[in-house]
């Protein structure tokens, strides 16, 4: 069992980094880019639990 438990562990592990990886690719590349606009809504919202703009 605690074979099997370090196995998953290792293997989420090389997934997370993988999944970090290509989002700072992404970042780099200008792929995954900020809406500053629905950020400051989203803060709004959850700041003053009013409703979110669409």
């Amino acid at each position: 069992m605690f074979l099997l438990e370090g196995e998953h562990q290792r293997t989420m592990s090389l997934a997370e980094l993988e999944w970090i990886q290509s989002t700072i690719d992404d970042i780099q590349d200008e792929k995954l880019k900020w809406d500053w606009e629905w950020l400051r809504e989203i803060s709004l919202y959850l700041t003053s639990k009013e409703e979110p703009v669409d």
